[in-house]
């Protein structure tokens, strides 16, 4: 990988240090999700790899360590250890809102990035509980041509006002990833009420995770977390806490278990089409 100048002086690590122990462990966490890659890329966030980093026993969770292992990954990023586009970060984009000089060329484009709907109009809408998670499970959501939805909590009215315009178009599928906790049935209850009182729909919200038989079958750690509704703390078992090689595969066969047709196929079929339009492009250039 390239190397870069990062614009500030970053603090050294001392042989033998936390942060020398913790950039071990980041090495080996990414090189092992490079190696379980089709792409022999990595693909995750910054929370799945504190929450593998606190797993292992390299650092206490909920402590100043936490913030020790994005200090060393940004060294590692800088340095080229770690591509950029290996971390995640949903919280921070850029939003294009630029055209194009030549409408034809931007036809052209856009006609490569047109993608046919495999689902009918009726793809399943999978929603999670935080941008974490959707930033880990982007490049699913786009491989299987399906709604991406980070619920960010308790979400607002405008995000389940958003949802229910899906609901009413024929997506009634929306199987739910979520954290295993005293606050998860509430999240999920409270976006499936109010789209219903919306839109009259009573559609599926199956939870795919954290379920309780997956927090017992992979010994999933416990936590006690503070509600803030009840000023009290109760057991919680977060989606972070399942090493992503086993949750990105429990959630890949729930959406490919419900998609009737070969993707493969309709890759062909897209081909084509994407060729027949942009010959008729250039044919009257």
């Amino acid at each position: 990988m390239s190397r870069y100048l990062y614009p500030r002086p970053l603090p050294k690590r001392q042989p033998g240090s936390k942060r020398g122990e913790i950039e071990v462990a980041l090495r080996a966490e990414i090189d092992d999700l490079r190696d379980s890659s089709p792409t022999g890329r990595a693909r995750t966030t910054l929370r799945f790899l504190q929450y593998r980093l606190a797993s292992a026993g390299v650092i206490v969770k909920g402590t100043r360590q936490e913030g020790d292992v994005s200090l060393v990954l940004s060294q590692l990023r800088w340095s080229g250890d770690v591509g950029f586009d290996e971390i995640v970060d949903r919280k921070r984009r850029v939003l294009d809102f630029t055209g194009y000089v030549d409408l034809r060329e931007g036809a052209t484009k856009v006609i490569r990035t047109l993608r046919l709907d495999p689902w009918g109009g009726k793809a399943p809408l999978l929603i999670v509980e935080s941008e974490s998670l959707a930033g880990l499970l982007e490049d699913l959501a786009y491989e299987f041509r399906i709604p991406l939805v980070a619920a960010s909590g308790q979400s607002s009215d405008s995000l389940v006002w958003e949802i229910a315009g899906w609901v009413e178009r024929g997506h009634v599928d929306a199987p739910y990833v979520g954290d295993h906790d005293f606050s998860g049935p509430h999240i999920e209850n409270a976006i499936r009420d109010r789209v219903t009182a919306l839109t009259g729909v009573d559609f599926a919200m199956p939870r795919v995770a954290l379920t309780e038989e997956q927090v017992d079958e992979h010994g999933l750690p416990t936590i006690m977390k503070l509600d803030g509704r009840t000023k009290r703390r109760h057991p919680a078992v977060e989606t972070e806490a399942l090493d992503q090689r086993i949750l990105l595969p429990i959630i890949r066969e729930q959406i490919e278990g419900r998609l009737a047709v070969d993707l493969d196929e309709v890759e062909r079929d897209e081909q084509k089409q994407r060729d027949a339009l942009i010959a008729r492009l250039e044919d009257e250039s």
